[in-house]
């Protein structure tokens, strides 16, 4: 897998190409494709992996019992999400 463009990533800052590759070496990787209006995790499930926004962006929203739907936060290939998220 190429790597050039994580270094480049708020959450690699500061870590070389090449010590990025030995970390990358120790996990599983792969890159996942989802469409408009997928769901990446639903609440409740286990979750197993992290992952980073390559292109577009993903909300995480939170739908209450009156099927009204929360926006949380936007987040795309530049922000790494600060906030704890909803269980």
């Amino acid at each position: 897998m190429k790597i050039g463009f994580l270094p480049a990533s708020p959450l690699f800052q500061g870590i070389t190409e090449n010590e990025l590759g030995q970390m990358l070496d120790c996990v599983s990787t792969g890159i996942k494709t989802f469409h408009d209006r997928d769901y990446v995790f639903r609440i409740g499930e286990s979750i197993a992996s992290a992952g980073l926004i390559l292109v577009g962006a993903v909300n995480i929203v939170k739908n209450d019992v009156w099927g009204d739907r929360k926006i949380i936060e936007h987040l795309g290939p530049d922000r790494c999400s600060e906030k704890p998220m909803p269980v």
